[in-house]
């Protein structure tokens, strides 16, 4: 059925002034002791969310297929060897504090892979649009992350999270301060309670990073796992890894180039110097592209990166051009306004990048250590774009 373009225009109004009044709010922070058991270390954090428990369950009996099920317990019978002892230990950790199974919470950490993260399409409706094709099935938007740098050559790196789970899970994600020998060593935003990769993260040897889903997770599900069982690192465990380990922005940019990982994937990166920033596409094997800043006031524009869920150098879908509107806000406001902290989070809480499957909006400054995490909730659970 072709939408009047009278009827579209009244949509994206009514969903976008529900979006400019869904309610926000700070994430809770907690420690995260490195030092303690990999078995008891969540324990504090879990007991916190033990009311999400059944909501986390009905989400992993209704989302996955029996396929994926099966799957998931190929990973479970080499689970150490496969993702490591201790991050291993931590899962099964998890499942015995809260009395589940093991392969649940495994399931919930490999979300990237089983394309639960970010769900299974994309969705837009083009503004001021009459063209059918402008209007994609039910879905769900993706990621956008930018780097942006501002007039000292400070570099700030901001992240919209977009996940279809229901307001009841939305208030499981937390901000993880990793402590190790007393002192933190990075700070994590943890999706979802329940899962111990880090998908947004801001390291104090002067580096941020952040995942954005490339290629819907990657190609089929099974060949996701098979890349798991041959050695593949877990995407979102791995930036987890980076976080922690990385000594250093090119460090971090060296990693995240050239290992070997389970899917295909965009991290974005953020340093503490100036032309510090980037976007790394990636294939399971081999670096796709380096997309850099180097700003220079002769090269318009050059002073942000912006990454959504398609190769840059490609035209987006027609039904999802995000990357059109959060480049449209950046160069509105200039880069004396757009790079600071206040411009910046202004154009995250801009329709269509936050949108009504936006959990997280998230800025970070790794010069100044500083991070902004805010939870997302959606009061247009029953419009017609709400896929439940």
């Amino acid at each position: 059925m072709r939408l009047s373009f009278a009827v579209i225009a009244l949509l994206l109004l009514w969903v976008g002034v529900a979006y400019a009044f869904s309610p926000n709010y700070p994430m809770e922070t907690f420690k995260l002791d490195l030092d303690a058991p990999p078995s008891e270390r969540w324990n504090h954090i879990l007991d916190r969310y033990n009311a999400s428990v059944p909501y986390l369950l009905k989400y992993f009996k209704d989302e996955f297929a029996e396929l994926e099920k099966r799957l998931v317990n190929q990973v479970l019978g080499d689970l150490h060897n496969i993702i490591g002892e201790e991050l291993g230990e931590e899962i099964k950790g998890i499942a015995k504090y809260w009395n589940v199974d093991v392969g649940t919470i495994l399931g919930i950490n490999l979300m990237y892979e089983f394309r639960k993260l970010m769900g299974d399409h994309h969705f837009n409706i083009t503004p001021n649009s009459t063209d059918s094709k402008s209007v994609h099935p039910p879905g769900i938007f993706g990621c956008v992350s930018m780097v942006a740098q501002d007039l000292e050559g400070r570099v700030l790196h901001g992240r919209i999270l977009d996940w279809n789970l229901p307001n009841e899970l939305r208030n499981a994600s937390f901000i993880v301060e990793y402590v190790s020998n007393g002192s933190v060593i990075f700070t994590g935003i943890n999706s979802i309670a329940g899962t111990i990769g880090m998908p947004t993260g801001i390291s104090k040897k002067g580096f941020s990073l952040s995942i954005n889903e490339r290629s819907l997770g990657g190609d089929l599900i099974e060949d996701s796992i098979d890349a798991l069982l041959l050695g593949g690192a877990e995407v979102v465990l791995f930036a987890r890894q980076v976080l922690t380990h990385a000594r250093s922005y090119d460090e971090a940019l060296d990693m995240l180039n050239k290992h070997y990982l389970a899917a295909p994937v965009y991290y974005i990166l953020a340093g503490s110097k100036p032309n510090e920033g980037a976007v790394i596409t990636r294939d399971r094997s081999i670096l796709v592209n380096l997309w850099q800043l180097n700003v220079s006031a002769s090269v318009p524009d050059s002073w942000y990166l912006l990454e959504t869920n398609y190769d840059h150098w490609k035209s987006p879908v027609p039904y999802d051009n995000r990357r059109m509107y959060g480049v449209k806000y950046l160069k509105q406001l200039g880069q004396n306004v757009g790079a600071s902290m206040a411009g910046l989070l202004d154009v995250l809480f801009t329709w269509p990048l936050r949108n009504q499957f936006t959990m997280e909006v998230i800025l970070m400054n790794p010069k100044a250590y500083i991070v902004q995490a805010f939870q997302v909730f959606n009061v247009t659970t029953q419009s017609p774009f709400y896929v439940h």
